[in-house]
Formats: C-alpha cells, structure tokens, sequence
C-alpha cells in the first residue's frame, strides 16, 4: 500500500504543513509514505493541456497522485474553502485516476466554524473523483498552535486516530476488491 500524504499550503510557516508532518509520524512501517510538499516543486497551473505535456516537477505530482493507494489531505481554510494550491493540484489529475481510493481529511483554519468546509466543499470535490473520505476529520484552530508546534494533545490524538483508520479502510477495500465485491 502506498499512502500520499499531502498539504496544501505554499506558506513558509504554515499550520496545515505541521498537521500533514504530524501524521507522518503515526504511519506504520510497513506502509510506503510519499509526502508531496508542494514548497518544493514547481507546480504549473492546470490549463487543459494534455496528460504528461506540464514541466517534470508537474509530473512528478500526477504520478504520486496516480500511483497512490490512499490519500492524507491537509489544507489550510481560506474564506471558507481550501486554498487554491490544493485545488490546482487536484485539477491536474484526471478524476479517473484516484478512482476507488481513500482519503483522510484534516485542515487549519483561523476559527472554530471552518470544518464546516470539510464536510461542505472538500467532500464533495473528492467524491467527484470518486474517493471514499474517511467520516473521521481533524480540523485545528489558531488556539490549538504555537507557531508551527501543535500545543493541543487531543489534535494530535485525532491524527493517529485518522491514520490508522485511513489505513485500515484502504487495507479493507483492496480486500473486498480482492475478493470480487
């Protein structure tokens, strides 16, 4: 199994980057873990050209997205939605390609209000990919940080939580996959 850990933030101090980095951390050894910074790739703008025609470091983000097994999204909230870094990553990738995967989801905002994004918006763009999300989501506010340090032990709970239940399910459709179902 190969699960993609992805944060969707191009800030050089950025919360949703320490969610993302915490949930490396709670990944059993045996599973093959690609974190996809988009700070260190330059990334085009999706623009309708064909698969494969973008710069390499494009590419490279398409193939991880093609290839992956799972998925840990964590996005920063921006006036009610994920950020459009995390968008234009997504618009890249041709919606059958993730296709019967799963998916994490956790994101920061600046409020207490702002998962509401999750369930709203997020969902509903994945599950047009048709990605199975997991029900359980971490979402963090400005209180539950200092600086880039997670100081709110219950968040970093809920990770390990969301981990090992994104492994878990992914671990249980490949079997019912396996199995014909």
């Amino acid at each position: 199994m190969h699960l993609l850990i992805v944060p969707g933030s191009l800030s050089a101090t950025s919360q949703s980057h320490a969610l993302a980095r915490k949930a490396t951390e709670y990944v059993p050894e045996n599973i093959e873990t690609t974190f996809l910074n988009p700070k260190d790739l330059d990334i085009q703008f999706c623009d309708g050209r064909e698969w494969g025609s973008y710069n390499d470091d494009t590419t490279t983000l398409q193939e991880a997205f093609k290839t992956a097994d799972a998925y840990l999204f964590s996005v920063p909230v921006y006036n009610w939605s994920y950020s459009g870094v995390f968008k234009n990553m997504i618009d890249l990738v041709p919606p059958g390609e993730m296709g019967g995967t799963v998916a994490g989801l956790m994101a920061k905002g600046g409020g207490e209000k702002g998962f509401l994004m999750m369930q709203r918006e997020l969902r509903s763009l994945l599950t047009y990919f048709n990605i199975h999300t997991i029900p359980e989501t971490v979402y963090a506010s400005n209180a539950d940080f200092d600086g880039e340090q997670i100081t709110n032990t219950s968040i970093e709970d809920r990770i390990e939580s969301l981990v090992e239940t994104t492994v878990r399910t992914r671990e249980r459709l490949g079997e019912t996959t396996d199995q014909g179902i």
